[in-house]
């Protein structure tokens, strides 16, 4: 089988994938949908983004909320990771939060070898809110296999994404 067919393959693997959860979890009452676009800040790839992120499983006081969360990325190159965790929203106003999470997932290497299929995505992230149920957030992540395999490059991201709450 050519590469392109096992790509196209593995593409089509991927997004029914990403869709069975987002319908799994939009059953449970879902709370955000983000999309976005995305660079490596090494290599220059484009690509884009998409985040489901579900109903806080706690809420501070303060504000602090933490939740579940899936996300899927695809750059230009061929590179697609999928994966699921944990996501952190802190308020910094009425309109501005910043937002981290935690995910690890499945990598499927294109142009890109990050050293193995098993990848951890940080993420770091400033958000406004632009209306009641929408924001735009910038952020920032770094993915690598924090060491399981002896070839560890790692890779840094730059993502604009909308999110929408519902």
């Amino acid at each position: 089988m050519a590469r392109n067919t096992r790509f196209n393959l593995f593409t089509l693997g991927t997004a029914a994938f990403v869709v069975a959860i987002a319908v799994a979890a939009g059953q449970a009452r879902s709370q955000s949908l983000d999309v976005g676009l995305t660079g490596d800040l090494k290599r220059g790839d484009l690509g884009g983004t998409l985040e489901l992120h579900g109903l806080p499983v706690f809420t501070q006081p303060s504000g602090i909320s933490g939740g579940w969360g899936v996300a899927a990325r695809a750059e230009t190159d061929g590179d697609v990771w999928v994966g699921g965790g944990f996501v952190l929203d802190v308020p910094l106003s009425d309109a501005a939060f910043v937002e981290a999470s935690f995910m690890p997932g499945f990598y499927h290497p294109g142009d890109t070898e990050l050293g193995g299929n098993l990848q951890f995505r940080s993420l770091v992230g400033v958000g406004w809110r632009v209306s009641p149920a929408g924001a735009v957030i910038l952020s920032l992540d770094h993915m690598s296999n924090a060491g399981l395999e002896d070839f560890n490059p790692g890779t840094e991201t730059v993502a604009l994404r909308y999110r929408m709450e519902f």
